[in-house]
């Protein structure tokens, strides 16, 4: 289906859908291949090439990704993804990805991600920077400040303080 729907053979909201059910099964396998799915650029020539309304651009860095806001119910798949990321230790950092690109194309309240977020943002954590970017693609006019505030709060405090390297307080 994902060939198919990349040869924009089946390139309509059900045919996204369906691939987004994946992340319900208990098959790893699957989940991994609805992820890449979702979070894969689509090849620059190709997008610029299509017409279609099937390619999502990121609002910040022109990248283009394939079905985000063809998918029916955002909100439930954002906590289904939720629970994998409680759940399961593989491939967090894609669901993290892919929860914060649905919040911010749907302009979703999911508040449950703020909280662990902050949770994540630590100068140690591998793959920091991810975390980070996730947190700001999550952020909308949408969102309570007051959990904006605790992130700003917490990445002044890890990252940017006297103590730390200049490294760090690069990344921060």
């Amino acid at each position: 289906m994902i060939t198919l729907y990349q040869r924009g053979i089946w390139n309509d909201a059900k045919t996204v859908n369906i691939i987004a059910t994946a992340f319900k099964s208990k098959t790893p396998r699957l989940v991994a291949i609805a992820l890449q799915f979702f979070t894969t650029v689509q090849d620059e020539q190709a997008a610029l090439d299509s017409d279609d309304d099937e390619i999502f651009t990121d609002k910040n860095n022109n990248r283009q990704f394939s079905g985000l806001h063809l998918v029916y119910d955002p909100q439930s798949l954002v906590e289904t993804l939720y629970k994998l990321i409680r759940t399961h230790s593989q491939n967090k950092l894609p669901i993290i990805t892919l929860i914060s690109r649905l919040i911010s194309t749907h302009q979703l309240a999911f508040l449950e991600i703020y909280p662990y977020l902050t949770n994540l943002m630590k100068p140690n954590t591998p793959d920091v920077t991810h975390i980070l970017t996730a947190a700001a693609e999550a952020t909308h006019n949408q969102v309570d400040p007051t959990l904006i505030e605790g992130m700003v709060k917490t990445i002044a405090h890890q990252f940017v303080n006297e103590g730390c390297v200049g490294e760090v307080m690069c990344v921060g």
